[in-house]
């Protein structure tokens, strides 16, 4: 995980010079504790004129006057200004510290969430149907805040705990070497309850993160079905289930708090277990230091004679035990610190675990390694002998954090089919539902990759065509139209982004004006679409702002919208599935007559339950069960007097009763 931080070096050595600068003078303050405690010793012990303890080594350094009895506070005031600049600076790097760990840590987990974005936008739609959106949600938003945790708390305060760790007991043995050693005689037991309880924290919040992603997927589907719930007053039951869900979550979240709240009161307790070693022998060592002083200063030595023979005897003054309890105080933090990093590792660690999962997920469809060298499609289509099976589902293929599924038997959709498409011609596809129209519609762009060798554009097998040539040629209106959160207008231009329309080749129904631009050309393709008149309705026009999924707009609407931007990118090959479904018969004849300029010039494959949308293509395809039934024009397939005239007769005879009503 620390290997990700590689490239942003820059701002965690910002961060980190900084820390080593603050952990390095906060380390000395007890020192000066110790010093300034030890020359008030000096100052008061015999009016001063013995020396009974230790001269400092900031009063070594520094003009006897301002230490003297005489001198102002005795001196103190030193140890106190030094007190105050060791905080004053450490207050200015402290700002380079937090700083350089958060731009790290707030950077590297944007990326990571881009670079998770990214890879899911490039996998295919076989990954898509076996993925639960709200899992895909929970990684990129709950599981990445874990991550940008690690990477700037995280890593800030392991790094503070493991200065602090080297920097105070090294300044502890140069007080008391004995009593450094006696203080560490818990410290094994530091790492046995660390280890005891990490592997129950990494697998209690798994499971918590889990229930996190069936909680996510269950709201996405009621929020996104709210018209189905209220339609069949479903709403307390979603209440009650989801609250069901919720209670299993803050059961999984529970049984995590109580294993990390465990860990820092043990932690802390053995730090408690050295307080008592500490003042038990090292008031030992103090009284004896003090006795050393006495009998030394009684029989006139020096102050520098004194703390050689204190030093030497393993005993403690006065300010060196001060000195000393300090610094095991602070080291509290760190050993808090210490249990709460363990905690954010683990949680960072389960996290990267699950989007790595899907990073590590490769995309089914990618470009070839050799593709073919063309610039521009003319629009052949041609399928030889298709036959496509959807793939099943493997266990190992579930989501981050999913159960294991059962695998999914694989579904066959399309056998034997064999049909030419010439380039500028027009083909429908009828037949009942689940015939594979759809299916056969999805090959083309590659959506689903088809068996090499089955299907071909302008003689080319689609699977050696590179997919950026490919998709931005082929121009699609799916059977369940869906719309972003955007203006009308953004909607329509989804598939032009990066192209320049006012230099576009204009439809012929619109050469007079031709296209002014690229908000011109949109509100053409619209009007092409006949939805201009719709859209002018809208107080705001072309800006009006969609709801979720188009939302605000009529089924019919929807739908034309999806048309204008399928024609708006200017395709070689249009395919329609369907997209004349929730339009009433008036609009669609007008519709229809504008699609017939449209489709002019271009290859076109028209999906339609409605066989009046189909009547004027150049041939009609009818699929059952996956393969060609009935192929010709309109007027073939009537002669023929089988399943397309039967089901021509019905919907005449259903326009006709209408009508009459």
């Amino acid at each position: 995980m620390v290997g990700r931080c590689r490239p942003y070096w820059r701002p965690y050595l910002m961060g980190a010079v900084a820390l080593f600068v603050v952990d390095g003078l906060d380390a000395s303050g007890p020192q000066i504790v110790r010093w300034a405690i030890d020359h008030l010793v000096r100052v008061t012990s015999g009016n001063g004129a013995v020396a009974v303890g230790p001269d400092s080594p900031l009063a070594a350094r520094l003009p006897a006057a301002w230490f003297g009895p005489d001198a102002f506070m005795h001196g103190m005031w030193v140890y106190g200004l030094a007190m105050v600049l060791i905080v004053a600076v450490t207050g200015f790097f402290r700002y380079f510290m937090s700083m350089g760990f958060a731009i790290g840590g707030i950077t590297l987990s944007n990326d990571l969430r881009k670079l998770l974005f990214g890879h899911v936008q490039r996998l295919s739609a076989t990954y898509h149907d076996r993925t639960k959106a709200g899992d895909l949600m929970n990684l990129a938003t709950s599981d990445i805040n874990a991550l940008r945790e690690f990477y700037w708390i995280g890593l800030w305060i392991g790094l503070d705990t493991l200065c602090y760790f080297v920097f105070v007991p090294a300044y502890m043995a140069g007080i008391s070497g004995k009593l450094l050693l006696a203080s560490l005689l818990t410290l094994p037991l530091i790492p046995f309850i660390v280890t005891r309880l990490a592997g129950r924290i990494e697998d209690r919040y798994e499971k918590m993160q889990s229930q996190l992603d069936t909680m996510s997927e269950r709201a996405r589907e009621s929020f996104s079905g709210a018209k189905v719930v209220k339609s069949f007053a479903r709403e307390e039951g979603e209440v009650k289930t989801f609250a069901k869900m919720g209670q299993e979550y803050r059961r999984r979240a529970m049984r995590l708090c109580f294993v990390e709240a465990l860990e820092q009161p043990l932690l802390v307790l053995m730090l408690a277990l050295a307080d008592l070693v500490i003042v038990g022998y090292g008031g030992v060592l103090v009284l004896r230091g003090l006795e050393i002083q006495r009998a030394l200063a009684a029989q006139g030595a020096g102050a520098a004679e004194i703390e050689a023979a204190v030093q030497a005897a393993g005993a403690l003054t006065v300010g060196g035990f001060v000195a000393f309890f300090s610094y095991l105080i602070r080291l509290s933090g760190p050993m808090v610190g210490l249990g709460w990093v363990v905690s954010i590792y683990l949680r960072g660690r389960v996290s990267m675990d699950r989007i790595e999962v899907v990073l590590h997920t490769k995309p089914d469809i990618t470009d070839p390694a050799d593709p073919v060298p063309v610039t521009e499609l003319r629009g052949e289509i041609e399928f030889r002998n298709l036959t496509f099976t959807y793939p099943g589902r493997k266990p190992a293929e579930a989501a981050a954090g999913d159960s294991p599924s059962p695998p999914l038997t694989p579904s066959l959709a399309l056998t034997g089919i064999s049909l030419r498409v010439p380039a500028g011609k027009t083909v429908a596809l009828v037949g009942a539902v689940g015939s594979g129209k759809s299916t056969l519609l999805n090959l083309i762009p590659r959506l689903y990759d088809p068996p090499a060798g089955t299907v071909f554009v302008d003689g080319h097998d689609v699977r050696d065509l590179p997919l950026g040539l490919l998709r931005t040629q082929v121009g699609t209106v799916p059977q369940e139209t869906f719309l972003f959160s955007e203006t009308i207008l953004e909607n329509i231009g989804v598939g032009t982004t990066g192209t320049t329309h006012a230099n576009a080749e204009p439809i012929t129904h619109y050469q007079e004006p031709p296209p002014r631009g690229a908000e011109a050309w949109l509100r053409d393709c619209a009007k092409l679409a006949h939805l201009d008149e719709d859209v002018n309705a809208f107080p705001k026009g072309y800006a009006t702002m969609l709801g979720e999924k188009g939302v605000n707009l009529s089924g019919g609407q929807r739908q034309r919208v999806a048309i204008a931007r399928a024609i708006a990118r200017r395709p070689r090959i249009l395919l329609l599935d369907d997209c004349l479904s929730a339009v009433d018969p008036h609009t669609e004849a007008r519709l229809l007559g504008n699609l017939q300029e449209i489709m002019a010039g271009r290859t076109t494959l028209i999906v339609s339950h409605r066989l009046s949308s189909v009547e004027r293509a150049d041939e009609i395809i009818v699929l059952d069960a996956g393969r060609i039934a009935e192929r010709g024009t309109h007027a073939e397939l009537l002669s023929l007097g089988q399943r397309y005239a039967e089901l021509w007769e019905k919907q005449q005879l259903e326009q006709e009763v209408e009508e009459t009503s």
